[in-house]
């Protein structure tokens, strides 16, 4: 408790505060008229009503900037499960490209002799051009869908133009996965 003296038309009144929780309790002494007492109460419940609405606003504009920037940031760019399907379909889109469109040649003797060293090299050759191939789509998915550079890193797709890859990606090369 912590008394303090109150002077007042001539008047010494005790007030006593004290905290209980989250509680201020004041308490005036005998010298005070309720009338006094009721006044000071309004008052005292009106600058707390007050206090109260500008924590409650103030708590309530927090929450919302926190939720924009949580939404900004998750909606900015293109989530790791989307860029983790449309890296594979990029990838079924290259192989399908060079089995159906592009072809890959293969000499005659390393058919007929089931030559492993010369399949090894088959295996390589298509990889290679299944590799080029999936280059070639990331950099046409960024210059003339995305309207980027081709050299703009995977994820950085934004969250707006995810499904517009996606078609672009199904669409390349003119038949469909």
């Amino acid at each position: 408790m912590q008394p303090s003296n109150i002077t007042k038309n001539n008047e010494v009144s005790l007030v006593e505060t004290r905290k209980e929780g989250n509680a201020i309790i004041i308490e005036f002494g005998q010298g005070e008229s309720n009338l006094e007492n009721q006044a000071m109460t309004e008052k005292m419940e009106q600058k707390m009503e007050q206090i109260f609405e500008l924590l409650t606003l103030t708590r309530e504009e927090t929450q919302e900037e926190i939720l924009g920037v949580k939404k900004a940031i998750e909606s900015k760019y293109i989530t790791p499960e989307q860029l983790n399907a449309l890296e594979s379909l990029v990838d079924k889109k290259a192989s399908k490209f060079v089995d159906k469109k592009k072809g890959i040649q293969l000499s005659i003797d390393v058919l007929l002799n089931y030559d492993a060293e010369g399949l090894a090299e088959f295996q390589k050759l298509v990889n290679d051009e299944v590799g080029k191939t999936k280059s070639k789509i990331w950099v046409d998915l960024h210059k003339k869908c995305l309207e980027q550079k081709g050299t703009t890193a995977k994820n950085r797709i934004l969250a707006t133009q995810v499904e517009q890859a996606f078609d672009y990606v199904r669409s390349w090369g003119g038949f469909s996965v």
